[in-house]
């Protein structure tokens, strides 16, 4: 069994007995390395988007066999973009599932240079726009390295602190479709990836801002609606995007939608298996209710039946 931290934003992957993710997970923030195969030797490339007064660039620091090194620049052109300053500023490294093809580059826009419009993330094969999707306006993270159907490609996600907050991208083709895992929230998580629901691909667990549980309860087609509410932890399908909830495992309301009591604070998910029966569960720990002088460590222990289902240890 192992935890591996990817990057400092808590981005997690972790593995149990027959429960295996894919390690090579990555995630990227604005005007960040894109590190990627673009040699095809298997040694790690360093991509660097920007622009000069004929448009948007692409540095390439190429590395090869016995420590040779290389730089070199690539052009291209973003549709409907006059101004080079407004080019994609971040990005990640997708391999394409075939050895003989270096990785696609998958850029986007910390800021959306025109808020709301679609596509908003283009796919570079051989550093030439080949397709483009709707994706976040804007993400603050992007990432990749998860399988989140089962095909036995890389998928990407996104995710942002501006409302649309953690979704999935499925590769088809040379393009990537939304997926299917999408969960609102208006803050930055921690973002667990493991295998929880005995399915092909890889699922989610992810704290979430306060307003999608209320969200969750008045609107099941997942519409966001931001208010007040208690923090929770939610467990999502990467397959089928299924959102299971665990975390308010209870809590009172005093029908005003404010003042909620709840058994967890501040509550922080790992994916760890409990009961040593190869399967992932999921951990929470958090702080108790306020009690005048201290708020105590409370932890909740949600075991996996192997299919998604998960039951609080007593």
């Amino acid at each position: 069994m192992r935890v591996l931290v990817v990057t400092a934003t808590a981005l997690v992957v972790a593995t149990a007995g027959m429960s295996v993710a894919n390690a090579d997970t990555v995630e990227n923030h604005r005007n960040g390395p894109i590190v990627g195969n673009f040699t095809l030797d298997k040694l790690p490339d360093t991509a660097t988007l920007g622009h000069d007064p004929l448009g948007c660039t692409i540095k390439v620091d190429r590395v090869y066999n016995y420590g040779l090194k290389s730089t070199k620049y690539y052009r291209y052109d973003i549709p409907g973009l006059t101004n080079p300053k407004l080019c994609p500023d971040m990005g990640v490294a997708v391999p394409t599932g075939k050895p003989w093809m270096i990785d696609d580059l998958v850029v986007t826009w910390f800021i959306n240079y025109q808020s709301g419009s679609k596509p908003a993330a283009y796919v570079l094969r051989n550093f030439t726009i080949v397709s483009s999707f709707a994706a976040e306006d804007y993400p603050s993270y992007i990432g990749t390295g998860v399988d989140f159907n089962g095909d036995g490609l890389a998928d990407i996600w996104e995710r942002t602190d501006e409302g649309e907050g953690f979704r999935t991208y499925l590769r088809s083709g040379d393009t990537f479709v939304p997926g299917p895992a999408a969960l609102h929230d208006s803050f930055l998580h921690e973002v667990f990836f493991g295998q929880l629901d005995g399915q092909p691909g890889t699922d989610i667990v992810s704290a979430f801002q306060s307003s999608y549980y209320n969200n969750l309860l008045s609107n099941p087609d997942g519409a966001p609606i931001f208010g007040p509410g208690p923090t929770g932890v939610m467990a999502i399908s990467g397959a089928t995007g299924k959102l299971t909830l665990l975390e308010p495992y209870s809590y009172t309301d005093n029908g005003a939608g404010l003042g909620h009591q709840f058994d967890i604070y501040h509550p922080v998910p790992t994916l760890v298996d409990i009961n040593g029966d190869g399967i992932l569960d999921v951990r929470v720990t958090g702080s108790g209710p306020y009690d005048g002088t201290s708020a105590p460590s409370v932890t909740h222990d949600f075991l996996n039946d192997g299919t998604g289902n998960f039951t609080l240890v007593p």
